[in-house]
C-alpha cells in the first residue's frame, strides 16, 4: 500500500510540476507576446528567450523563437537574430508551413547581415531541390534578387526575378507580376532603359494585381526619365497615381511625378500637386516632394515661396542628401538676392 501510495504521490507531483511549467510558459510568452504586438521589439527578445526555456513542446519552442528571431531582426540586431533562426532551423517535429516560415526567416536574417553570395547560393540549392515547397521557392527567388541587385549581377538578378512566374502562375498574383518589374528594375539600374521598358508592356500590365500594375508604372516613369522622355514618364507617374487607392503609393507617385513634370520644364502643371505633399507621412518622400517644388519655385523666379520649402525640407527628419541640396537652394537664393542689391 506504500509503494502504491507514493507512486501516486510522485505521479501527482509530477502533474502539477508541468502544469506549473507550463502556466510559467505562457505566462512569460504573452508577456513577450503583449510587448510584441505593441512594436517594443527590444524588450519583447529577451522576454521571448526566457519563453524558450521554459517550453516543453516543440509548438511552444518554435513560437517562442520564431518570434524572438523577429523582435532581434526589428530592432536591427541581425546577427543575433541570425543566430535564433538558424536554430530554428534544427527543431524537429515542426509542420510544413512551420519550416517554411523558419526557412523565410532563416534566409532574411542572412540577407539582412549581408551575407548576398550566401543568399544566392541556397537560393540555387532549393530552386534545384524537387523535395523543396513552392514558398520556399518563391522567398529564394526574392531574395536571391535582391542580393543580386546588392552585388550589382544584374544580369542573375533578372533571372531570379523571372523565375518568380514559374512558382506563382496567378497573374493577379503579387508575386507574378514581380516577374516582369524585378527584370525591368535590374535593367534601369544597369542604365539599359529601353530594355526596362520592354519588359513592361501595357497589356501586361492591365493583367496585374492593381498594387503592383502601380510598381509597373513607377518603374516605366523612372526610365522614361532616365531616357529624357519627360511627358511619357508624366503620363506613367499619373497611370500610377490612379491604379491604386494606397495612400502611401499615391504620395510616392506624386512626387515622382512632379519631379518628371519638373525635368519636362512643366513648371506651373507640377505646382498643380503642391497640396498634396504636405499630406504624405514619410518624411523622406514630403521631404522630397517639398525639395522638387522649391526647385521648381526658384527657377520660376519665386525666390521667397522657394526659401519656404527649403526651410520646411531642414525642419524635418530626412535623408542628410536632400537637407544638403535644401541648403545649397538656399545658398543660391541669397546669392541672387545680395546680387540685386
Amino acid at each position: 500500500m506504500k509503494i502504491r501510495s507514493f507512486t501516486i504521490f510522485a505521479l501527482a507531483m509530477v502533474f502539477a510540476i508541468g502544469a506549473w511549467a507550463a502556466e510559467d510558459f505562457q505566462k512569460t510568452y504573452n508577456e513577450g507576446m503583449a510587448l510584441y504586438k505593441k512594436r517594443k521589439y527590444k524588450e519583447a527578445a529577451p522576454v521571448l528567450a526566457e519563453a524558450v526555456k521554459l517550453a516543453t513542446k516543440t509548438g511552444e519552442k518554435y513560437q517562442s523563437m520564431y518570434y524572438q528571431s523577429v523582435s532581434l531582426q526589428r530592432s536591427r540586431k541581425y546577427p543575433e537574430a541570425l543566430k535564433i533562426s538558424s536554430e530554428l532551423m534544427k527543431l524537429e517535429g515542426l509542420s510544413p508551413k512551420q519550416k517554411d516560415s523558419a526557412f523565410s526567416q532563416n534566409l532574411h536574417n542572412i540577407y539582412y547581415t549581408k551575407q548576398y553570395k550566401e543568399v544566392v547560393d541556397i537560393a540555387d540549392k532549393i530552386l534545384a531541390d524537387d523535395k523543396a515547397s513552392n514558398y520556399q521557392k518563391i522567398m529564394s527567388c526574392y531574395l536571391g534578387y535582391l542580393s543580386c541587385i546588392r552585388m550589382k549581377k544584374y544580369d542573375q538578378a533578372i533571372e531570379f526575378g523571372k523565375k518568380l512566374a514559374d512558382y506563382d502562375k496567378n497573374p493577379k498574383s503579387t508575386w507574378n507580376a514581380r516577374s516582369m518589374i524585378y527584370p525591368a528594375q535590374a535593367s534601369r539600374y544597369n542604365r539599359k532603359y529601353q530594355q526596362a521598358l520592354d519588359y513592361l508592356p501595357e497589356d501586361e500590365i492591365k493583367k496585374m494585381n492593381p498594387y503592383r500594375q502601380y510598381d509597373a508604372y513607377i518603374e516605366k516613369s523612372y526610365s522614361n526619365s532616365a531616357l529624357k522622355k519627360y511627358d511619357e514618364a508624366a503620363a506613367e507617374a499619373k497611370k500610377a497615381i490612379t491604379a491604386t487607392d494606397n495612400k502611401g503609393q499615391i504620395a510616392v507617385g506624386t512626387v515622382i511625378l512632379i519631379e518628371a513634370l519638373n525635368t519636362g520644364k512643366k513648371y506651373e502643371e507640377a505646382m498643380a500637386y503642391e497640396e498634396q505633399i504636405p499630406k504624405i507621412k514619410s518624411q523622406y518622400w514630403r521631404a522630397r516632394g517639398l525639395m522638387r517644388l522649391g526647385q521648381n519655385l526658384q527657377k520660376q523666379g519665386k525666390l521667397d515661396e522657394a526659401r519656404k520649402k527649403y526651410e520646411e525640407v531642414l525642419k524635418l527628419k530626412t535623408d542628410k542628401r536632400i537637407k544638403r541640396e535644401c541648403q545649397k537652394g538656399i545658398q543660391a537664393i541669397e546669392k541672387a538676392e545680395k546680387a540685386k542689391k
